[in-house]
């Protein structure tokens, strides 16, 4: 069963694993780990057991869409368990956006100018 919340929490929990085990300098892993949230992460939708669609945050910078791709390539490739890996599913960007609004705090690199 799909759980959209669940999902979420569960991307944003890899990635600060994953931040761990970057190579980022300390103020870009502070900066990183300080947008690593719900506000931040795009919603994903069930396409079939083994695919999932991402709807992209409509106002996600290239800097930080970088960021989330390096975490992703990380989780999978310095922390995952064998198990864990073999539960990765496929996620394609999809084509309609996800409707969330930028958070009013947001830092100036997570954003389109």
């Amino acid at each position: 069963m799909f759980n959209g919340k669940a999902i979420v929490f569960q991307k944003c929990e890899r990635g600060m694993k994953a931040l761990d085990e970057t190579d980022f300098a300390p103020a870009m892993k502070e900066a990183v780990q300080s947008v690593l949230s719900r506000d931040y992460t795009s919603s994903d939708e069930e396409v079939d057991k083994k695919t999932r669609q991402t709807r992209p945050l409509s106002w996600e910078s290239n800097k930080l869409r970088e960021v989330k791709k390096t975490l992703d390539q990380t989780f999978v490739n310095k922390v995952a368990s064998y198990k864990q890996k073999q539960m990765i599913v496929v996620v394609r960007r999809g084509q309609e956006n996800s409707h969330r609004a930028r958070p009013p705090t947001a830092p100036e690199w997570t954003y389109k100018q």
